[in-house]
């Protein structure tokens, strides 16, 4: 005989004593993990140790973390546990309990307890067997979720032993290097795929080169066309030179000359960096940049922390040395910001958990300082043929004017320099056959003699401009008694002061860019002579 509805009912009743298993074993387990987490919560609060790892995204893991521990450990139940729970349920007196164990019984008692199992079997359902009473165990997971979630959120974080700080501090770095990083990809990407050093140089070349053309073609008999082909030619070159100037490459130059000329010496590195870099030559930079990089280097590798902390020591003092070139000599805001970002990484690399990270940031930030140099390097070398050949015009004009042009001479020329000696070769000549002999004019014959009583149309006037700075220059009034020697001397003193704010106005003209490079030496020589040479003193009666 079939145990057709005793089978099914003891099935169900099976199922779902699992399933009360396994929801009563979450449970606890859930209630468990809560408290460790509270309890660890709390420690972390108070003393700081781990306060960024509690997240309120921790309660639904702790929910998966117990289902899968209770899946794992709860009891699975038998058929003599569904047996007893149907036999405690309906009474029956361990009815289908003995069935689950007919095949140690008797043979002929069988059909007489299948029979009477199968009769009571029919009477009861699974789910009146085994009741969930889900009410009371939701609320306890509910209300131990709340003080987690409410300690997570509310309570204070305390810091005794400045725990916090340290791990904000570490995080907010970790931001940076990589904000940082990502900066210096993306310049040495532009700098790369732009390819602007090769499109301003082929542009100056080619004006240079048509330049060359020019002067080849000039005339002695033709000045008015001369003038008209060396004017355009400067028109053309300035609109060059302006153009650089945008990008601060005039700045840099008229600041170096500056320094020079007018100011006081700098750094004994950073006065020879500039003298080069005036020239298109950053040989010295390239070098001191490239002994960064071994250091760099060195402290990726070394192991020993006294080495290391002397090596970013040496490494701090050349960087910083050479962003105050940057930043004050040259004013290039692009290498300056590479090398702020190198020291930043510099000082990121003495935190262990962030060296590695630091140091290869600091690398790729000194290339980039290496690859902005080389850029600079290039117009500051394109700004020096710029200034030359405008030189080069200037002379060519002059001796226009004059009529001195030969165009024999230059027969045969390839080059801006061949053309700017033999200008310089002309004009010295030049200046030389205008010097006056003993006794003699300017024509070497004896000077005219003048009638004053002959009237003429003549009419005396004078220009109005005059070089000032708030007074006019060289004007002093004395009255009674010529001036005694301390007298005199505040004389002196004025007048250095108004040669220097005089001088002072004209650097700040050429910076501005208000005079062309042309006109540059011979304005510094003249305020050099000025300042050289004392003030005539009153002659004392």
């Amino acid at each position: 005989m079939q145990l057709i509805h005793t089978d099914k009912l003891l099935r169900g009743v099976a199922a779902r004593l699992r399933l009360a298993n396994l929801g009563r074993q979450w449970r606890w387990i859930f209630l468990s993990l809560c408290g460790v987490y509270t309890v660890a919560l709390l420690i972390s609060r108070s003393t700081g140790w781990g306060a960024e790892q509690f997240l309120p995204l921790h309660l639904p893991i702790l929910a998966v973390v117990a289902l899968a521990l209770s899946g794992l450990f709860h009891r699975r139940p038998t058929a003599a546990d569904a047996a007893r729970k149907v036999d405690v349920h309906g009474q029956t007196r361990d009815l289908f309990l003995t069935i689950t164990m007919l095949g140690n019984s008797a043979g002929e008692f069988q059909p007489l307890v299948i029979q009477s199992a199968e009769a009571s079997a029919q009477k009861y359902q699974p789910r009146q067997v085994v009741q969930f009473p889900w009410q009371q165990p939701s609320l306890q997971a509910a209300f131990a979720a709340l003080i987690v979630w409410c300690g997570i959120t509310l309570f204070p974080q305390f810091d005794p032993f400045g725990k916090v700080a340290e791990a904000k501090e570490a995080e907010q770095r970790v931001e940076k290097l990589t904000a940082a990083r990502r900066a210096t990809k993306e310049r040495m990407e532009e700098l790369k795929t732009a390819e602007e050093a090769d499109e301003k140089n082929a542009e100056v070349s080619k004006a240079l080169e048509k330049l060359k053309q020019v002067l080849s073609k000039l005339e002695k008999n033709k000045p008015t066309e001369n003038q008209a082909a060396l004017g355009g030619e400067q028109k053309k070159l300035g609109s060059l030179w302006r153009k650089l100037s945008a990008e601060k490459m005039a700045e840099m130059l008229m600041k170096a000359n500056s320094d020079q000329s007018f100011g006081e010496a700098g750094k004994e590195s950073q006065e020879k960096w500039a003298n080069e870099l005036q020239t298109g030559n950053a040989e010295s930079l390239r070098k001191e940049i490239a002994e960064m990089q071994d250091l760099a280097e060195k402290i990726k590798k070394t192991k020993d922390p006294i080495e290391k902390a002397e090596l970013q020591t040496e490494l701090k003092k050349k960087a910083q040395q050479m962003k105050e070139f940057a930043a004050e000599k040259i004013q290039n805001k692009a290498l300056k910001a590479a090398l702020d970002r190198a020291l930043e990484q510099l000082e990121s690399s003495k935190q262990e958990r962030l060296e590695k990270e630091a140091v290869e940031g600091l690398k790729e930030s000194l290339e980039l300082a290496k690859q902005e140099l080389q850029q600079m390097e290039m117009s500051a070398k394109e700004m020096e043929q710029l200034q030359e050949a405008l030189k080069t015009i200037q002379m060519a004009k002059q001796l226009n004017q004059e009529g001195k042009l030969e165009s024999e001479a230059d027969e045969g020329f390839t080059t801006m320099e061949e053309y700017q000696e033999l200008y310089e070769q002309m004009l010295a000549e030049m200046g030389e056959e205008g010097q006056p002999g003993d006794g003699e004019g300017m024509g070497g014959g004896e000077p005219e003699k003048e009638d004053d009583s002959v009237k003429t149309n003549f009419k005396s006037e004078q220009a109005k401009s005059a070089v000032k700075a708030g007074k006019m220059l060289l004007t002093i009034n004395t009255k009674g008694v010529p001036p005694s020697d301390a007298a005199a001397e505040e004389v002196k003193t004025q007048y250095r002061n108004l040669v220097r704010s005089v001088k002072n106005s004209a650097e700040e003209a050429i910076q501005q860019e208000q005079i062309p490079p042309g006109y540059h030496d011979g304005i510094k020589n003249y305020f050099n002579s000025l300042e050289e040479a004392p003030p005539i003193e009153p002659v004392k009666k």
